[in-house]
């Protein structure tokens, strides 16, 4: 850096602050027409010591070392407005390793100890931010949900993307019904039909029992359904549907997605309209069914034929965490009356 400007930064007052600096990728999109989304980047300079935003800047590409170091240095000769007068701090605390190695040597300069420190303080500050521009709370993440794990929820993806290429709704229409108990013997048995033979959603959507079944297809309101059942669904959706924590887990772990239409995105929606996300049992059922059904639906409904013919099959179907046998009948067909549990007269 030029003499003449680091002697500008040095004759800055030195007060006892303690100041934070990183830069993230928002959970935020910009979707400009014609063009594919994005996430922009923000730069945050934050005052544990005083008005908490010093400075900060949208970015659109990952800003490299320089950049970072260029707006620390604008920080300090002209804080934003409010932050207070321009100044140096006497301590810069960096998150990232990379970043902390390649200012070091200017704050050295300054007389401004750098440290390499955890900042959940400019964070939090991103996060408020981040819910602030969305208007609402952001759903969490699958790895979020005690118990489940990275392989875990890797193994969904594959399965996932397994059931897209294989795309059982060319055969299946959203009249046909599946029966599913997984595991084979001892799991609860559900019902499940495949979306997307109508081409408007892709996907799986679940009921717990027939009742709540017959209830969607008696035509029930949408908003007395909501209050009468939990709505358990794997859509496929494009990147700006998916949840940024899960986007972020993606990038980091590489798990397996079949194209730009095709991210899983398993919610369940309680009666009291929650969205939540499957708890670790849950997305282990949605791996096994998603490798099950395929199969099922080419070797036992025999679409081939012009028709689909009435079957039942237990298929064991690779899972991250073994081998699981997965019963599926097709038509379903309703449970014996003294099955059906009868509604208490109040």
């Amino acid at each position: 850096m030029p003499t003449d400007k680091i002697a500008a930064l040095q004759r800055l007052p030195q007060v006892a602050e303690t100041w934070q600096v990183a830069w993230t990728c928002l959970r935020t999109w910009i979707t400009p027409p014609g063009q594919p989304p994005y996430r922009p980047y923000l730069m945050l300079v934050v005052n544990l010591d005083g008005p908490p935003i010093v400075q900060q800047e949208i970015v659109l590409q990952p800003p490299a070392a320089e950049q970072v170091r260029d707006f620390l240095r604008q920080a300090m000769l002209a804080p934003a407005a409010g932050a207070g007068r321009p100044r140096r701090p006497t301590a810069v605390e960096i998150a990232e390793e990379t970043l902390a190695q390649a200012l070091a040597p200017e704050l050295a300069q300054l007389g401004i100890r750098g440290v390499q420190a955890v900042t959940p303080e400019l964070f939090q500050i991103v996060a408020d931010l981040e819910e602030h521009i969305a208007g609402r709370k952001l759903p969490p993440g699958l790895l979020e949900t005690p118990g489940v794990t990275p392989e875990q929820v890797g193994g969904l993806f594959a399965a996932a993307a397994f059931f897209y290429r294989q795309a059982p709704w060319r055969f299946l229409t959203d009249s046909d019904t599946l029966a599913v108990r997984c595991p084979a013997q001892e799991g609860k048995l559900r019902y499940t039909v495949v979306m997307g033979n109508a081409g408007l959603a892709y996907g799986l959507a679940v009921y717990d029992s027939w009742s709540d079944l017959q209830k969607v297809y008696q035509g029930t309101p949408p908003k007395r359904l909501a209050r009468q059942m939990n709505a358990q669904s794997l859509l496929y959706e494009q990147i700006t549907a998916v949840p940024f924590a899960d986007l972020d887990a993606l990038e980091q772990y590489g798990w397996e997605v079949a194209g730009p239409a095709a991210y899983p995105v398993p919610v369940i929606v309680t009666r009291r309209s929650r969205v939540e996300r499957p708890e670790a049992d849950q997305l282990a059922w949605y791996e096994a069914v998603l490798r099950a059904i395929p199969p099922f639906v080419h070797d036992h409904l025999r679409p081939g034929l012009g028709h689909l013919r009435p079957a039942e099959a237990t298929l064991t179907v690779p899972t991250v965490n073994g081998e699981v046998a997965v019963y599926l009948e097709y038509p379903a067909i309703p449970p014996a009356p003294s099955l059906i549990p009868r509604r208490r007269r109040s």
